[in-house]
């Protein structure tokens, strides 16, 4: 797990004079959004919670703009979200951060305001427990690999400016079990960029 963290902090540090150096030939800023966070826990996660509530932000990069203006991007989320334990279980409170990357299509279709934008991506996931863990009461954090597919749909109100509902599967792997979550975003991107 170390290895992993390792591994996305040099790549993230690896991106940031990369990004400069390609801006507006290979990558190019698009949009920054954000929004309120609603999570379900599916299959066995729902031993341990019940629901939760947060938020998340997002930043967009457009790539090859000149080659393909607006329909490639990649990008990162980072987000929270504070969950409600299934009551009688073994945790008493659990928040979650996770900060992710991600690669996707936008499909635009201008006469109606309407885009449609399929994303898969990769992160991590920081687990802020406190509960009965191990066989006693104790408070605990852990990280775990997460990986996510979504649909964001936008809908342009102005030019610079979607309204984005944005439903997503999203599994982390602990060890020995691995969670399972619907995660439904609902917000606003603005546009920066092509």
């Amino acid at each position: 797990m170390k290895k992993s963290i390792i591994i996305l902090i040099i790549i993230l540090l690896a991106a940031v004079p990369l990004f400069a150096q390609f801006q507006g030939e290979i990558i190019s800023l698009q949009s920054v959004g954000g929004g309120p966070v609603a999570l379900l826990p599916l299959l066995d996660w729902t031993e341990h919670l019940v629901a939760g509530f947060g938020a998340e932000a997002s930043l967009d990069l457009g790539v090859l703009p000149d080659l393909l203006p607006g329909f490639l991007y990649a990008g990162a989320d980072l987000g929270f979200s504070i969950n409600i334990p299934v009551a009688g279980g073994h945790l008493n409170s659990q928040t979650d951060i996770w900060a992710q990357a991600l690669a996707g299509i936008n499909l635009n279709f201008d006469d109606i305001n309407l885009s449609l934008s399929p994303e898969f991506g990769y992160g991590l996931m920081l687990h802020l427990a406190d509960g009965l863990i191990s066989g006693k009461q104790q408070s605990s954090v852990f990280f775990d690999q997460l990986s996510f597919i979504s649909l964001k749909i936008g809908y342009r109100i102005i030019p610079e400016m979607k309204i984005i509902l944005q439903p997503e599967y999203k599994m982390f792997f602990e060890t020995g079990t691995h969670g399972h979550q619907f995660v439904t975003i609902v917000g606003v991107e603005y546009k920066l960029g092509e």
